[in-house]
């Protein structure tokens, strides 16, 4: 049985200078230019290592590429003592944001913007619409889950929350997510924000990928 924590990274700031919180967003989700972390995130990083209650001699810890992803796993690694490593398979699934909204939509809504932009998601990456198809992300995922199911650390991975939305519904519902729409939005219930910054969840796996438990962090 192996542990994998699933975690998002410490808290950002979309904008980027001289350029519109829109434009921001649109070239995150393009993966042309990712976020930092917000200045003092150190602090809150240490009291979520010192919840989780990890040991360095069992944790593995990984990352996404992106610039939030990295700092957060660079400043875990350096609390714990453990090489962090970059993994490819957890970076986030790669979409126009523009296809999904446009400015004056964005606009609009204010703070409501993403809550009303995760169902049309949900729905577009089921339908095959964004840079990557749902079928390459189980993949991707399922590849990923393997390469440590004979670990006897606990693994820590840190991921974004769509993909972390999406991951969490597929180990919960199995297969049939990715073949039934109604299923995938109930499980995924994208209405609401999945995860907020630092939070996640853990799972433990059998080596035949059989869920033994999900546990949420918040």
């Amino acid at each position: 049985m192996t542990t994998v924590i699933f975690l998002t990274s410490g808290e950002i700031d979309y904008s980027f200078e001289g350029v519109s919180l829109y434009d921001s967003i649109v070239a995150t989700s393009l993966g042309i230019k990712f976020p930092s972390l917000k200045e003092g995130q150190e602090r809150k990083i240490r009291s979520k290592v010192e919840k989780l209650k990890l040991e360095r001699e069992k944790v593995t810890i990984l990352s996404a590429q992106s610039k939030q992803a990295d700092g957060t796993g660079r400043i875990i690694s350096k609390l714990l003592g453990v090489p962090l490593e970059e993994d490819i398979r957890l970076n986030p699934i790669l979409f126009d944001f523009r296809e999904i909204m446009d400015e004056k939509e964005f606009i609009s809504l204010g703070d409501k913007a993403f809550d009303v932009a995760r169902p049309r998601f949900l729905k577009v990456f089921f339908e095959n619409q964004l840079m990557e198809t749902r079928l390459s992300v189980k993949a991707r995922v399922d590849s990923f889950l393997k390469d440590y199911l004979e670990s006897n650390k606990t693994v820590l991975a840190i991921s974004h929350s769509f993909l972390m939305m999406i991951l969490k519904a597929y180990l919960t519902g199995g297969d049939k997510v990715f073949v039934d729409y109604d299923l995938l939005y109930k499980l995924c219930q994208p209405e609401k924000r999945p995860f907020h910054f630092l939070s996640g969840f853990k799972v433990e796996i059998s080596q035949s990928l059989k869920i033994k438990s999900i546990i949420m962090l918040e």
